[in-house]
């Protein structure tokens, strides 16, 4: 990298080409990501639904204003949230009903999401390789 000085930093040219960057970043990722989806087969239900997700939890990287993000066999990213139904006459039949509310993210933020996911996903497709192989 070359030297910058006084005269040649333009802090606006330096925000652009780093914007740029991250949306090149974020556009690669995004096509990594349904590729890793598309391969995983089958695909695991999340927790005690019948949604098939996978959790993206970029750990200190999450945003504050977002709730659990997954991503789903579409190689989507989605806000999952649930509502517990209890019937007062048969407190036994409680259900539990999930929802998918697909994000978009700029490419800051859809970066640690989209990665951590598709570590997630080689995670259970290594377990799965190591299980039949063993």
């Amino acid at each position: 990298m070359s030297d910058v000085t006084s005269l040649d930093y333009d802090p606006l040219v330096f925000r652009l080409r780093a914007d740029a960057l991250l949306e090149r970043m974020a556009k690669e990722l995004r096509g990594l990501l349904k590729d890793a989806a598309r391969g995983l087969d089958p695909f695991p239900t999340f927790l005690y639904t019948t949604t098939e997700a996978i959790e993206a939890d970029p750990g200190r990287l999450q945003r504050n204003d977002l709730g659990c993000i997954v991503v789903c066999p579409d190689g989507e990213l989605y806000e999952i949230s649930y509502s517990i139904f209890i019937n007062q006459e048969m407190p036994s039949d409680t259900q539990l009903k999930d929802d998918l509310k697909k994000i978009d993210l700029p490419p800051r933020d859809f970066i640690p999401y989209a990665y951590n996911a598709i570590c997630a996903i080689n995670e259970l497709a290594e377990q799965r390789r190591a299980d039949q192989e063993g």
